[in-house]
């Protein structure tokens, strides 16, 4: 297992290193299929930065309100835990893409690379940005 993992790794090593300076890396965001995958990579993004919170959110709700059916103080105590919880949680996954957004701005070598696939970024923000670039590399 270990000498696979070691193969493995060694050929992913090898092939980052033989495309590092490749032209396709400079214009693969300039391909209408590429931008089209990054919409749709973005619509889910988004669907699952509103959906998941709000189920997360809701669950502790439901169990909120059960335990207040049932009059147990030991079980509403614990459920207004988990529900403080929840919504730190919920909060977390709904801010998780723009932590790492400024996360990546403030190291220098992002500067570079947000240039190269800054289109590929544009699609996964916007749709009409997408279309617009779409259009533009047809």
């Amino acid at each position: 297992m270990k000498r696979t993992f070691k193969y493995l790794l060694f050929g992913f090593l090898i092939f980052s290193l033989s495309f590092k300076n490749c032209y396709a890396i400079d214009v693969v965001c300039h391909e209408p299929d590429v931008l089209k995958a990054m919409r749709i990579v973005g619509a889910i993004v988004m669907i699952a930065k509103i959906l998941v919170p709000l189920i997360i959110i809701l669950t502790g709700i439901i169990s909120m309100a059960r335990a207040i059916l049932f009059e147990d103080e030991t079980a509403i105590r614990k459920t207004i835990d988990t529900l403080i919880t929840k919504v730190f949680v919920g909060a977390i996954i709904f801010f998780i893409p723009s932590i790492v957004n400024a996360v990546l701005s403030l190291t220098s070598a992002y500067d570079n690379t947000k240039t190269k696939f800054s289109d590929c970024g544009k699609c996964m923000v916007s749709v009409k940005e997408c279309e617009k670039l779409i259009n533009k590399y047809k």
